[in-house]
């Protein structure tokens, strides 16, 4: 199962991401985002980390060193809303 995460600046960018097999979105407990990367944080205390090489693309640099929201997008629906780390 693919997650999109849309990470909120003064702008969203979206992002993509395979979760674990077996992992949905409702295993989900946090998310924390800093520059490029991202930890997913499961509710069993597994934390998957990616990189997303692609935000540093946009040459934004320190505007996109931490968002202040994440979201998770479900089947085309703005789902769980994640304020810099803080757990649902």
């Amino acid at each position: 199962m693919k997650v999109e995460i849309g990470s909120y600046y003064s702008m969203c960018l979206l992002s993509e991401y395979e979760l674990p097999e077996g992992k949905t979105l409702d295993d989900i407990e946090f998310i924390d985002k800093k520059w490029k990367s991202i930890g997913i944080h499961f509710h069993d205390g597994t934390c998957l980390e990616v990189v997303d090489e692609g935000l540093f693309d946009y040459n934004l640099y320190d505007d996109l060193k931490r968002p202040y929201k994440t979201q998770l997008l479900n089947d085309g629906y703005w789902d769980k809303e994640f304020y810099d780390g803080d757990e649902c």
